[in-house]
C-alpha cells in the first residue's frame, strides 16, 4: 500500500505509475490524481497547448499527411457509409449548413476553382473531351426527340435545384457510363438528380441503392 501525496488516501501500488527513480519503484501521486492534474493543466493552458500542437503539426506535416492517408485508406468504405448515413438522417441540417458554407465562401471557392482550372488546362481539356466522347458513344441513335428533350430538362432541373436549395446537385448516371463491371447508356431512364457530394462518393460504382432505383425505373 502507498499514500498519495495529493488525495492522502492509501491505495494499492498498482494504482501508482511506475517510476524506477523512487525507492519503491512507484510515483508519488496516484494515477487518478495525476490524470485530474493533467486535465486541469490542459484546461488552464488551452492556448499554449494549441500553439504547441500547431507547431508540431507544421514541423511534421509529411508524417501527419501520410498517417491520415493510411487511416483513410483503411477506413474508406466505413467513412463513406457513415457520411452518407449521417447526411440522409440529417438532410435538412446538412442542406442548411452546406448552403451557409457555400454562401460564405463563394468567392474564395470560385477563385480557387478558377486557379486550379487555369493551372491544369491540359487535364481539364482531356477530361471534358473524354466525358463528351463517353456520352456520345453511350447516347443511342434511336432516342426520340421527346426523350432527348427529357435529358435536357433534367440538366435544367439540376441547375434550378442547385440555385433554390443552395446545395450543389448534378445529373447522375444510375448505371455509370464507364462502370467497373457494367456500362450504362445516356438515356432519360438512366438519369437522376442527386447532390454532387453523393455523386462524387459514388464514383463509377453501381451501388445497391442505384440498382434498386434502376429496377424501379
Amino acid at each position: 500500500m502507498k499514500t498519495c501525496r495529493i488525495c492522502n488516501e492509501q491505495k494499492p501500488l498498482d494504482d501508482f505509475s511506475v517510476n524506477k527513480a523512487k525507492a519503491d519503484g512507484r510515483h508519488y501521486n496516484c494515477k487518478q490524481c495525476d490524470a485530474a492534474k493533467a486535465r486541469h493543466w490542459h484546461h488552464e493552458n488551452k492556448d499554449r497547448v494549441a500553439a504547441r500542437k500547431k507547431r508540431w503539426v507544421a514541423a511534421n506535416a509529411g508524417h501527419v499527411q501520410e498517417k491520415n492517408r493510411n487511416r483513410y485508406a483503411r477506413c474508406r468504405d466505413k467513412i463513406i457509409a457513415d457520411v452518407m448515413a449521417y447526411r440522409r438522417k440529417n438532410i435538412d441540417r446538412v442542406k442548411k449548413k452546406d448552403a451557409a458554407y457555400h454562401e460564405k465562401n463563394k468567392e474564395r471557392r470560385n477563385a480557387a476553382a478558377a486557379t486550379w482550372r487555369k493551372g491544369n488546362r491540359d487535364r481539364m481539356g482531356a477530361y471534358l473531351a473524354q466525358r463528351r466522347a463517353a456520352k456520345l458513344q453511350a447516347t443511342p441513335k434511336w432516342l426520340t426527340r421527346e426523350q432527348r428533350k427529357q435529358i435536357r430538362q433534367l440538366y435544367q432541373q439540376s441547375r434550378l435545384l442547385t440555385e433554390l436549395s443552395g446545395e450543389a446537385h448534378t445529373v447522375d448516371h444510375i448505371v455509370p457510363l464507364r462502370g467497373e463491371t457494367v456500362c450504362g447508356l445516356h438515356v432519360p431512364w438512366n438519369l437522376r438528380i442527386i447532390p454532387r457530394l453523393e455523386n462524387c462518393l459514388k464514383k463509377n460504382k453501381l451501388t445497391d441503392e442505384a440498382y434498386r432505383y434502376a429496377e424501379a425505373a
